[in-house]
């Protein structure tokens, strides 16, 4: 049997796709199911409120599994210009 992983995108890095994610990712990290988000790195460390940086870069979902009971698992997909809401 194949392992499967769930890839979800950031969505409009103006809107609120990126803050949505960082709430579930904190609801559902002990419990899962686990999840890897495709987008910019940068614009999902800004949407934790704590302070602190919750994500973490990798490169495969597989690696994502591993890290998301400690951090938000991304796979940078830098923005080409900055985000202007």
């Amino acid at each position: 049997m194949t392992s499967r992983h769930l890839a979800i995108t950031m969505g409009d890095p103006a809107g609120i796709g990126p803050e949505i994610i960082v709430k579930a990712w904190s609801q559902l990290r002990t419990s899962g199911p686990a999840f890897v988000v495709v987008g910019d790195f940068q614009a999902l460390a800004s949407a934790s409120a704590s302070g602190r940086s919750i994500v973490s870069r990798v490169t495969t979902p597989a690696e994502g599994a591993r890290v998301f009971a400690d951090s938000l698992p991304v796979i940078d997909i830098p923005l080409r210009s900055p985000v202007i809401a």
